[in-house]
């Protein structure tokens, strides 16, 4: 993988910013490739998170808890061109896991470069503002899924946030994000393909 190609990924990550292309070439010599094999972790529950990545050029992570009683709750699919952390802030204990689904590439930077960077970067700044925005609106959407919408309602919800999921990650994972088994899973898709 050359510099080039992670100077164009994040071309294309901050396409509607006003980034220079300096500013670019920085920002990318802080991000080192890593991959991710299927099932491997980038961060556990409890541990600290001292790094950030983005969804390099292929794979398919989620984001999942852990309930009282160790049954897990997925709340997110991470696909390319997205930020993955633990948490926002360095040093920070998290909360959640992230694993990778299928084999993953990942670009990693540590939270103190990145940190030191937009020090002198407004530009990184108003990005992370515009991204944990972005964030706030989807976590408080999923919330409201769980309280207003049924389970047909809910898969139908995440067809339209993950319309190129569908048919790339197993149905239990798909189950699991809405709130259902793999059997209830399997109705709610003959009925849409029924019409009811």
């Amino acid at each position: 993988m050359e510099i080039t190609d992670i100077n164009k990924f994040f071309a294309e990550v901050f396409d509607k910013q006003n980034v220079t292309y300096h500013n670019l070439t920085d920002f990318s010599a802080l991000f080192n490739p890593v991959e991710l094999k299927k099932g491997e972790f980038y961060i556990k529950e409890s541990q600290y998170c001292n790094t950030l990545a983005y969804v390099f050029d292929s794979g398919i992570l989620r984001n999942y808890l852990l309930d009282f009683s160790g049954k897990e709750a997925g709340f997110r699919f991470l696909t390319k061109y997205e930020l993955v952390a633990g948490s926002f802030g360095k040093g920070v204990q998290t909360n959640i896991n992230i694993q990778a689904i299928e084999k993953s590439t990942l670009l990693v930077a540590s939270w103190s470069d990145i940190d030191n960077y937009s020090k002198n970067n407004p530009w990184l700044l108003n990005y992370f503002n515009v991204f944990l925005a972005d964030v706030h609106y989807r976590i408080t959407r999923r919330m409201a899924s769980y309280i207003r919408l049924n389970a047909k309602e809910r898969y139908l919800l995440f067809l339209q946030e993950y319309p190129n999921l569908i048919n790339q990650i197993p149905q239990y994972y798909i189950a699991n994000y809405i709130g259902v088994t793999p059997i209830q899973l399997s109705r709610i898709r003959k009925s849409i393909a029924e019409g009811k």
